[in-house]
């Protein structure tokens, strides 16, 4: 009985896997550039920002630069592309003006 104490005590003192720890840090988007605010500040609707997440749109990028067919690959109505289009127009004059 005592040889079979001490099998099960050994087995129970293997070393147990390390278990891996996430990271503390938490790294955050500055909310000042996600799509999400500057469809708001442009008074652009979820529909609009679905459509520019969709088309990778980054802060900064050149929309007026796309082709109809990257805007049909999306699946963008044209009144919501014109839309878009027109907050990015006001963007661009928002940034040139500061």
């Amino acid at each position: 009985m005592a040889g079979q104490m001490q099998g099960l005590a050994a087995a129970n003192m293997s070393p147990t896997p390390a278990v891996h720890q996430p990271s503390q840090q938490i790294h955050t988007i500055p909310t000042q550039n996600t799509v999400e605010t500057w469809c708001q500040t442009y008074g652009l609707g979820p529909e609009e920002c679905q459509s520019l997440i969709k088309l990778d749109f980054k802060v900064g990028d050149k929309l007026d630069a796309l082709s109809d067919a990257i805007w049909e690959w999306a699946a963008v109505p044209p009144l919501r592309r014109i839309c878009i289009l027109e907050a990015y127009a006001t963007s661009k004059e928002h940034a040139t003006s500061n």
